[in-house]
């Protein structure tokens, strides 16, 4: 027995082809509009063949009132998924379709006096605008949008909007909507009218911000389909996918028959009525996990390209929190890798007679919807890199990161962290991924198997991408912001490398080491002068800093991977006439220390001076330029 007629405006295209399947497994009677309006569709002629043959089909437009007129007879709840989208700065169209249609669909309703029992109507993620953050000392906080100024010079990620310090994203709640783009803003539109319209003429209505929506069907001809679309048809055609910004915005994806499932349980819930609802995938992915997936759906190396392009008007990130509608029993069952699988099965199968992924991509950059930003190239780009020996640090880094982003992010430096997980044990690496979430100047480089703390900072230092480049470690014993005095002798002083020094006038030592690691330290320390190096009260303090091309030069000479790989940087230092400055600092020392120490330890010691002496072919002990 039917259920009664549903009308699906749009429902020829993506979401509503798949919503109309749905509604007919759920025995409604169903009958869809649409004006199959190129480019979304190939012409205006042909209903695609993936309408279900038990669909009634009018061809029409929601700008028209006697296409409504006919559309709406006999009808008994609405699905209003029709809308204008794009990319593209032809800011009106956006409003004549999605906030004028809108607006008929209710005033042909009221004038006429049908009988419709629901409108559900199709809203989008981005009426957020920006989103919602946390400012560590400002708490929740709203930005009005990236600053265009800030973008062209690929400072990507938003500010505390009161105190310009570091923010990081909170899932989007119902609650908040600050739209900032035309399409957003015209989408808002419809959910105003449909809750308020809706209220006011006592037609239960509800909105449903869709985040990004994915699987068959999704057009490939126009420009705002997004990255599964451009990703696919790239890989597809051998050219490596184009990440805009850096690739580690996050975006939250669901699956077309997740989003055909919300539809159906907001129409048949009377707890609904008049609300807003998100409907996401419930994780945030960044775009360049994104594209990773796409190219192991294709079985494609991944070699993205990412050039420093930006939409303007887009977000930098957006994850919805869904408990809302989850509290009505509705649940996201498929990952992006489901929608991938299904999409690049599906298009395989489309007649592809032109390259439309390049072709949307320069109707984007034409027009100016697509930009380029300037000083992309990493090695200008940053400041500061700070590389991390990590070795079973999870909880260290969960501890000390942000308060490393903070204090640098207050400096008006470009930075970055690097994070080298050594081969842990534990989820080193997995809480460093998701500190990158939450912080896109963190990255990972991960090392399989573990190469000794030596090894783990040559790694880090030959990979970081700042000017200046510091090794420290995970926990913090030497504070992030004795970093400023090193600098300053890089910067202004003129040297090549500056250490950390717990041993000079001016260093402050809180909690000394117990008496025999203190022993042990000065007896080492009156080997290195007469083996290797001489002219340094502490060689061992992890806080040093150097130029990149300093650390470019020293490191690949480095071969130690012990835990005094330190005397061998200071060896080569000598050995390559830099200038070294040993600066005093603060040290903690840390009970949890993960370093041990015995007699075969120090044996081990003092046999890794003498390798190093012999390696590097010391004859008297070098002396360092000072």
């Amino acid at each position: 027995m039917s259920k009664g007629r549903a009308l699906v405006t749009g429902g020829a295209g993506f979401i509503g082809s798949h919503t109309a399947d749905e509604l007919l497994r759920a025995d409604y009677e169903v009958r869809v509009l649409d004006k199959l309006a190129p480019p979304v569709h190939r012409s205006a002629n042909e209903w695609p063949d993936w309408l279900s043959k038990d669909v009634e089909r009018i061809f029409g437009d929601v700008r028209n009132r006697d296409d409504w007129h006919k559309a709406l007879q006999g009808v008994d709840v609405v699905f209003h998924l029709a809308a204008f989208q794009d990319l593209l700065p032809n800011f009106s169209q956006f409003f004549h379709v999605n906030s004028v249609g809108t607006a008929l669909l209710y005033e042909v309703i009221v004038a006429e006096k049908l009988p419709v029992r629901k409108v559900v109507v199709a809203s989008t993620q981005f009426v957020y605008g920006e989103g919602r953050y946390q400012c560590a000392k400002d708490g929740e906080v709203f930005p009005d949008g990236r600053d265009p100024q800030r973008l062209a010079k690929s400072l990507w990620e938003p500010v505390c909007p009161k105190c310009d310090g570091v923010i990081r994203p909170l899932p989007l709640l119902e609650t908040h909507a600050n739209p900032k783009n035309q399409y957003s803003i015209a989408k808002y539109s419809q959910e105003l009218m449909a809750i308020a319209l809706g209220r006011n003429y006592s037609i239960p209505s509800v909105a449903l911000r869709y985040s990004i929506v994915q699987g068959p069907h999704q057009s490939f001809r126009n420009a705002y389909s997004g990255v599964l679309r451009i990703f696919t048809l790239q890989m597809m055609n051998g050219r490596a996918p184009s990440v805009f910004e850096d690739g580690k915005q996050l975006r939250d994806y669901v699956n077309v028959s997740d989003v055909a499932r919300a539809n159906l349980l907001a129409l048949e819930h009377d707890e609904a009525n008049y609300e807003v609802f998100n409907v996401g995938g419930g994780q945030g992915y960044t775009v360049l996990e994104f594209a990773q997936i796409v190219a192991e759906a294709l079985n494609k190396e991944f070699n993205p390209s990412v050039a420093g392009e930006y939409r303007v008007g887009d977000t930098r990130h957006s994850v919805s929190d869904i408990s809302k509608l989850q509290q009505l029993g509705w649940q996201p069952t498929k990952t992006p890798r489901d929608s991938v699988r299904d999409y690049t099965e599906w298009i395989r199968q489309q007649e592809l007679d032109k390259d439309y992924a390049a072709e949307a991509l320069a109707t984007l950059r034409k027009t100016g919807a697509l930009r380029k930003a300037s000083g992309m190239e990493p090695e200008s780009a940053l400041d500061l890199s700070v590389v991390i020996p990590a070795y079973n640090e999870q909880e260290r880094l969960r501890k000390h990161v942000s308060g490393i982003v903070a204090y640098l992010s207050g400096k008006d430096l470009r930075f970055e962290i690097v994070v080298v997980n050594d081969g842990s044990n534990d989820d080193t690496a997995g809480v460093t991924r998701e500190l990158a979430k939450i912080y896109p100047m963190v990255r990972l480089v991960d090392l399989q198997p573990n190469r000794g703390k030596g090894g783990a900072v040559k790694a880090g230092m030959l990979d970081a991408r700042g000017c200046y480049v510091l090794f420290t470690d995970a926990d913090q014993s030497t504070p992030i912001g004795e970093v400023d005095k090193l600098l300053a002798k890089l910067e202004h002083d003129g040297y090549d490398m500056a250490i950390g020094s717990r041993s000079v006038p001016g260093a402050e030592v809180e909690e000394p080491q117990v008496w025999y690691r203190t022993l042990a330290g000065k007896l080492f320390g009156v080997g290195t002068r007469l083996l290797c190096v001489r002219g340094f009260h502490d060689t061992q303090c992890g806080f040093k800093a150097m130029k990149r091309e300093v650390a470019q030069k020293v490191f690949p000479q480095v071969t130690s991977t012990t835990a005094i790989f330190d005397i061998e940087i200071l060896v080569v230092a000598a050995r390559e006439g830099y200038q070294v400055a040993e600066v005093p600092v603060k040290w903690v020392h840390d009970p949890d220390t993960r370093i041990p120490y015995n007699l075969r330890r120090a044996l081990r010691i003092w046999g890794e001076l003498f390798r190093i002496r012999r390696a590097h072919r010391v004859g008297w002990s070098l002396k360092v330029r000072k």
